[in-house]
């Protein structure tokens, strides 16, 4: 599922959001998973903010998703 795989980097995402405590809002991210359930690529749907964005970027990068036969592609929401 997709919410286990988000809370195995959940604590680097928190960290992202007490780094940049001005960066307020929704950023939604689209996220690629290979089929071995590493984090492929992910990228924000807007650049409002950015900052925040490379560093939820870096933080997927450390999530474990589920593997599957194909991988996958999914879009999650944010809120800080």
């Amino acid at each position: 599922m997709i919410s286990d795989g988000i809370a195995t980097a959940r604590p680097a995402i928190t960290a992202c959001g007490a780094d940049h405590p001005d960066a307020r809002g929704t950023l939604v991210m689209d996220v690629v998973v290979a089929p071995d359930g590493h984090v492929m690529d992910s990228f924000p749907n807007d650049t409002q903010l950015f900052t925040l964005a490379v560093c939820i970027e870096s933080a997927l990068r450390g999530a474990d998703f589920a593997k599957t036969e194909n991988g996958g592609k999914f879009r999650y929401t944010f809120q800080f």
